[in-house]
């Protein structure tokens, strides 16, 4: 199993040689870099939400990288939604918690076949490990399917409804005016699935209140899927339920996909964006685009984790209150309101920044 794996790593890395030499580039040149992305308020609650709408014609060929038309009008779609809140624990913690429902149609020319339902939940812990020169972010998730698929299904499927287990880890840099960004992953999946690598890599400027992005991302398969010779006992399903696309329940896929997306920050708090992403290349795996809208709400609540050092309040105090009301509390607090909570921030921000 070991030398498998070992193969399987050696497979992905020539098959995206491109990709990781663009990752080593971002690594090294990336030397000056000024700023973080990432950073975690101690007892903030977060939430953020997307919303996904993919659509098929087209699978990539098993094995290949050609794709081939599920037919004449055939086509396999879902509308996605998926909600997260975050809890940034402490400096280096944050505990997230999400929800995900779909709605997906297929239509084969004989049946249109539609199913909704809330399907996923996850769980997910992130740590920053290293702040001075970049920014290390590992992460573990596990994300758990509400349901099962049986041989005898009948309804469009949803998800591939597995367990899942993955590790991984963020790289961040600024380089210049561009905020760039790597991540690395592995995937296990249950029922004998076929493992994942999962890989992304861009880069986003900001503009005062308005965001630019670029990415690349994918996944491949790993290890073996238990059905990597009988790869019909997963396709009888599929052809019958999802007008034979391959996006779901599909026997080690792989796809790379090519990604643009803009924001706009309304406020404070919110955060817009809508991006489209668009697969260029794959096996066993659906062909097809996918536009999403997110919003980011970067407080919801605030906890008393967020409260500075008594040495830093007096500090503060000393620098923001006249000393003619310094007996005076009342008048004290008229001073010492969302000014100094944003100084705190740019100061927070300014001893990170100091830090790459």
């Amino acid at each position: 199993m070991n030398n498998k794996v070992c193969c399987a790593i050696l497979q992905l890395l020539r098959r995206h040689s491109l990709l990781f030499v663009a990752i080593y580039v971002v690594l090294i040149v990336s030397e000056v870099a000024l700023a973080q992305i990432i950073r975690f308020r101690p007892g903030r609650l977060r939430f953020e939400t997307q919303v996904s709408q993919y659509s098929t014609t087209d699978n990539y060929d098993f094995p290949g990288g050609s794709f081939t038309s599920l037919g004449d009008g055939k086509y396999y779609q879902y509308l996605r939604s998926h909600s997260e809140f975050i809890y940034d624990y402490s400096d280096n913690w944050s505990l997230t918690a999400g929800l995900t429902g779909s709605m997906a149609t297929s239509d084969d020319k004989t049946d249109v076949r539609k199913s909704t339902r809330i399907h996923r939940m996850n769980f997910k812990a992130q740590y920053i490990a290293i702040r001075k020169g970049f920014q290390l972010v590992p992460e573990i998730e596990a994300s758990f399917s509400l349901f099962d698929i049986a041989d005898d299904v009948d309804e469009v499927l949803v998800d591939d409804d597995l367990t899942r287990l993955q590790f991984g880890a963020w790289l961040q840099k600024r380089f210049f005016t561009l905020n760039n960004y790597m991540y690395l992953g592995y995937q296990y999946r249950s029922d004998d699935f076929s493992s994942l690598g999962i890989y992304k890599i861009g880069t986003y400027k900001r503009l005062k209140n308005y965001y630019l992005g670029l990415e690349l991302n994918g996944f491949s398969s790993l290890t073996d899927d238990k059905y990597v010779d009988t790869p019909i006992n997963r396709t009888v399903i599929t052809s019958r339920v999802n007008a034979g696309s391959l996006a779901q329940y599909a026997v080690n896929p792989s796809v790379t996909n090519a990604s643009v997306w803009a924001g706009y920050n309304f406020a404070r708090n919110f955060i817009f964006k809508l991006g489209y992403d668009q697969s260029i290349n794959g096996e066993s795996y659906g062909s097809g685009q996918t536009i999403w809208l997110k919003m980011e709400i970067r407080s919801i609540w605030q906890g008393p984790g967020s409260a500075p050092p008594a040495n830093e309040q007096n500090n503060l105090k000393n620098e923001f209150v006249p000393s003619t009301v310094k007996e005076d509390e009342t008048i004290q607090e008229l001073f010492l309101g969302e000014e100094v909570e944003m100084e705190l921030e740019r100061k927070r921000r300014k001893s990170d920044d100091d830090q790459f």
